[in-house]
């Protein structure tokens, strides 16, 4: 077992330092082996946390049972290839790791069991591959903002790269994990304004991570695609210069045009439908919580009705709480003390904002990416305890947008190379 570390332990440096040879000459190169120490730490630490404070947990119970299907796997070899690319996993399997109505688990567990494979069962160098995958996305995607919005590095660095809950919940041997760093190459290489040209090997890349997304978290991928499409089109059948309030209406109508092609897509992106399991799982996760750590709705009927009544306010939950008044255990307390910082930056923000922050065109997708997300997630999550590391996939996005040109932040830097 010693061997297999060494060797493992050789190819992540390995690894890390190819792809820091990479970015010797960016705009952020300075803060490389600061954002890759702490994100392999987060995921050090994301697995500590649930084996010694929750002794349980989906990131230990997708281990288990990847051990499940990689023993199975070893023995069926070219069952177990099929069964990676689509295929069928045998019933007895699947009734035996409980995932008999989680098809989402199931593909997790199958990712998974490569990693717990080629460690021969090593949990933490699977989070280790887990973390430096989600590194290097996000860090692709601030070099890219880096570039792109003049005085943007600071922001983008602490929003991306070194917000405590994103490195703690979008690390280790998580879905979280897989998403942000696919989220973070798809954004850096589909967003038109980075203007970057795809080699024939990313576009393969790129077709295998939308695949993943999908298969992990679909509904998270229901929101970014259609955002990255619209505003794809919007520059190519507009004048790509044309960044004025009439250009952002343009780009919001293409937006829903394909929100309602593409709710077609899964049975549960369509609205009435969406609505219902909204609701669904909102009220079975209300009756396990308790306390401060429970969002409460007012009930309707109706699902459409009570997910419209309610998403203004889940839609600001979602991006500022747990904040002050929403004390109670110790690691929530931490998460209100992240969100009580936000919110006095934004606070700064709207006091000190400057005449044009973001070209209209430009914030815009950002911003429904991030209202949207912060909306139905908190619909849908009303426990703090899980929102909190559902958010990571939006939140950085807002932190962005709260610190990029925001006096107090830039006076508070100002002094950071």
């Amino acid at each position: 077992m010693v061997l297999v570390w060494l060797i493992h332990l050789g190819f992540v440096g390995w690894l890390i330092r190819q792809f820091h040879q990479s970015q010797k000459n960016t705009e952020i190169s300075q803060y490389f082996w600061y954002g890759v120490s702490l994100k392999l730490l987060g995921g050090i630490a994301y697995g500590l946390f649930y084996q010694n404070q929750i002794q349980g947990g989906d990131t230990l119970t997708f281990f288990e049972n990847s051990q499940i299907l990689a023993q199975w796997g070893t023995a069926n070899f070219y069952q177990y290839l099929w069964a990676l690319i689509g295929g069928a996993v045998p019933e007895e399997l699947i009734q035996a790791m409980g995932y008999e109505t989680q098809p989402r688990a199931l593909f997790m567990v199958k990712i998974l069991s490569v990693f717990t494979i080629i460690t021969a069962g090593s949990y933490w160098l699977s989070g280790l591959y887990f973390s430096l995958f989600s590194f290097a996305g996000i860090w692709t995607l601030v070099n890219c903002i880096a570039v792109q919005y003049s005085g943007s590095k600071k922001a983008a660095l602490a929003a991306f790269i070194f917000l405590p809950s994103a490195l703690f919940w979008g690390s280790g041997v998580s879905k979280e994990a897989l998403y942000l760093g696919g989220f973070g190459f798809l954004s850096a290489w589909f967003w038109p304004y980075f203007q970057v040209k795809l080699r024939p090997l990313q576009w393969v890349l790129a077709t295998g991570l939308l695949l993943l997304l999908f298969h992990l978290k679909y509904y998270y991928v229901a929101v970014l695609v259609p955002v990255l499409i619209a505003t794809v089109l919007a520059l190519r059948l507009f004048k790509a210069q044309d960044r004025s309030w009439l250009a952002g209406l343009r780009w919001l109508a293409l937006f829903l045009l394909l929100v309602f092609g593409l709710s077609w897509l899964h049975p549960n992106l369509r609205f009435h439908h969406l609505a219902e399991v909204v609701r669904s799982n909102s009220e079975l996760l209300a009756q396990i919580s308790s306390g401060n750590a429970l969002i409460k709705f007012n009930p309707h009927p109706d699902p459409l009705v009570w997910m419209g009544m309610n998403l203004p306010w889940a839609t600001v939950t979602g991006l500022l709480r747990p904040n002050f008044g929403d004390w109670g255990s110790v690691y929530q307390n931490l998460a209100v003390l992240e969100h009580m910082v936000i919110a006095l930056f934004l606070l700064g923000a709207f006091v000190t904002w400057p005449a044009q922050r973001m070209q209209h065109i430009d914030w815009l997708p950002c911003l429904v990416y991030v209202l949207v997300l912060a909306g139905m997630l908190t619909l849908s999550t009303p426990n703090f305890g899980t929102l909190v590391r559902f958010k990571i996939s939006y939140l950085p996005d807002f932190v962005f947008m709260v610190l990029y040109k925001n006096k107090f932040w830039d006076r508070l830097v100002s002094k950071l190379p």
